[in-house]
């Protein structure tokens, strides 16, 4: 197996969590005790949770669903902050209570309360806090507009030799090629956010720079106030991101691109992981791209 391949087959474990899901008992996920927030969502992946949150929603909007990891009572509470959506852990303990950040709640309606009354100041290993204010809700009034087509036509001609109505029960050529090969990849939002150290081109300075990541382009602001950008980075065009030992930096970890590697460092193991591990599955995504173009 080529290095393409194993990392595309890795990527491809990960996509199988919402198919999952999707077999899960119907009744089971409804008749969880969360149904009782409004704001939980038990069928939404975490997909979907950012595509929701991300464009739709102010930041401190929230919402509950149930954890993309496939195990049984574990939840995630996905969190829009200014330019990203991160995911917390809510996990129902062996002695009945549920546990959110470094606290444990004795009922649903404990931990209801203190979301949607207590309205908490969460945060993660980047440091940056956000106010829950907006429990985003499940039941949304959806208006029944839609729009009539008055244009449709074929914009790729099969050749006429493929058609399978000839009595063969061999499958036309074109529907053996790998759906890859035909229908472009569907980028996921994974977005972040935070502080970074960068190793400057030119001077080789360290500098602390706000970073956006959202879809496949990382970019980066002087503060996170800053209103223009330094740069953006198109991950598309990335071959790989890796751990850095040779800059002497803890934390460190290099974006290699075609003419250029860039070098950046977190302020602690955990964030760097977070920011390596996303940076990754963007690169997973280009590789996509490759084989598509192959």
């Amino acid at each position: 197996m080529t290095g393409h391949e194993s990392r595309f087959s890795s990527a491809s474990a990960h996509m199988s969590t919402s198919l999952t899901r999707s077999r899960q008992d119907t009744g089971a996920l409804l008749n969880d005790p969360m149904m009782i927030m409004k704001w939980y969502h038990p069928f939404l992946t975490r997909h979907a949770a950012e595509c929701m949150l991300i464009d739709n929603a102010p930041e401190g909007s929230y919402l509950l669903r149930p954890s993309s990891t496939g195990i049984i009572n574990e939840y995630a509470l996905s969190v829009k902050y200014s330019n990203s959506v991160q995911h917390m852990k809510v996990t129902f303990l062996p002695d009945g209570r549920y546990r959110f950040g470094e606290s444990n709640f004795d009922s649903v309606l404990r931990l209801k309360k203190h979301f949607e009354i207590e309205k908490p100041i969460v945060g993660g290993e980047s440091g940056i806090t956000v106010v829950l204010k907006y429990p985003y809700s499940r039941d949304i009034d959806e208006q029944h507009f839609y729009t009539e087509v008055h244009h449709h036509a074929v914009t790729n001609m099969l050749d006429d030799n493929s058609d399978s109505d000839t009595g063969s029960e061999e499958e036309p050529e074109w529907d053996k090629c790998d759906t890859l090969h035909r229908l472009p990849y569907v980028t996921p939002i994974s977005s972040r956010e935070g502080y970074l150290t960068k190793l400057g081109r030119i001077r080789k300075t360290w500098r602390v720079r706000w970073f956006i990541l959202r879809n496949t382009i990382l970019t980066y602001y002087k503060t996170k106030q800053s209103s223009k950008p330094i740069r953006s980075i198109d991950l598309m065009n990335a071959t790989s991101v890796n751990h850095e030992t040779s800059t002497g930096k803890d934390y460190c970890f290099s974006v290699v691109m075609p003419r250029r590697t860039f070098y950046f460092y977190a302020n602690n193991a955990e964030d760097c992981e977070q920011w390596v591990e996303l940076l990754k599955s963007k690169v997973i995504v280009s590789i996509k791209w490759w084989l598509h173009d192959v």
